[in-house]
């Protein structure tokens, strides 16, 4: 084969692989590549910025691996990740690997803790071979000499207990400002910023999304009407309206919700009059309807 039939045969394949990439995310792997392949493969691959490729050398030569990169796909990649992180911590590992494998088609470079989760998630699906991968690259992305050893448990234990620390961190002991909770007192609830994150990166009403993070019906309830209040404050009347609604038409309310909802109808023409500093950036989102 000559030079140019080679080159034409690398494009070729190249293309092949961005078809299919782009398809179903993440990376793909050419086992066993000959050192001097994988020469040739890097000098064309320069003409794909595209693709970004990883080589790791094993005993019988090269395992490469390409990932393809959307120029064009537009997320928030920090909430996304912090999402995936979410779904991990709850079980949810096929949602968790959509998030991840959208992050890896459109970060420009992802960093090896993204690779590392996305190793853990695909043992947790049962997908040893890809999970063991995943975390390879990860390994070579941080500069390990040994990038091929991989030890599974040192690995989930580290990256799970650090989850765990960073949700207690984020999720204990806070306690509203009578001001900003509509006049809750007396209630402890996991941070509301880190709440309206959790519905909005995870498409979820907020009923839904309550019961995920744990919560009772009561805060659930008590969160409808935060978000209520932050649309009467913003000047919104028919949107806080949305929310109040559906926390009226629910049976079973607690009478502190009762009472909130009777001062959030009377005073809702005055929120907006408060002192509103710092509104909050709220998509409207469904409330969801609560199983009887």
């Amino acid at each position: 084969m000559t030079q140019e039939e080679k080159y034409i045969e690398i494009k070729e394949f190249l293309e092949d692989q961005i078809s299919y990439l782009y398809k179903v995310g993440g990376v793909s792997k050419l086992e066993n590549i000959e050192e001097n392949d994988v020469r040739d493969l890097e000098r064309v691959i320069f003409e794909y910025p595209e693709l970004e490729y990883y080589p790791l050398e094993n005993e019988d030569g090269y395992d490469v691996f390409l990932r393809y990169k959307s120029f064009n796909t537009k997320i928030d990649i920090g909430n996304t990740i912090k999402s995936a992180r979410n779904t991990y911590i709850n079980k949810n590992y096929s949602s968790c690997l959509s998030k991840l494998l959208l992050v890896l088609k459109s970060a420009a470079h992802p960093k090896s803790e993204v690779y590392e989760l996305t190793g853990l998630t695909y043992l947790n699906l049962g997908d040893i071979e890809k999970g063991k991968d995943y975390l390879r690259i990860s390994n070579y992305l941080e500069g390990k000499k040994d990038y091929n050893k991989v030890d599974i448990d040192e690995i989930k234990e580290r990256v799970e207990g650090n989850m765990k620390q960073v949700k207690k961190s984020n999720y204990s002991q806070y306690n509203y400002e009578s001001d900003r909770q509509v006049h809750i007192d007396k209630l402890t609830l996991p941070a509301l910023d880190e709440i309206i994150d959790f519905i909005q990166v995870n498409h979820l009403d907020i009923e839904t999304a309550g019961k995920m993070l744990g919560l009772t019906d009561e805060q659930i309830d008590f969160i409808k009407l935060i978000y209520a209040r932050e649309f009467y404050k913003q000047g919104d009347i028919d949107k806080g309206n949305f929310y109040l609604r559906s926390v009226e038409e629910t049976s079973g309310k607690t009478s502190d919700v009762t009472r909130l909802c009777l001062e959030a109808r009377t005073n809702k023409k005055f929120f907006q009059y408060r002192d509103n500093n710092n509104p909050k950036t709220l998509a409207l989102v469904k409330p969801g309807k609560r199983k009887k």
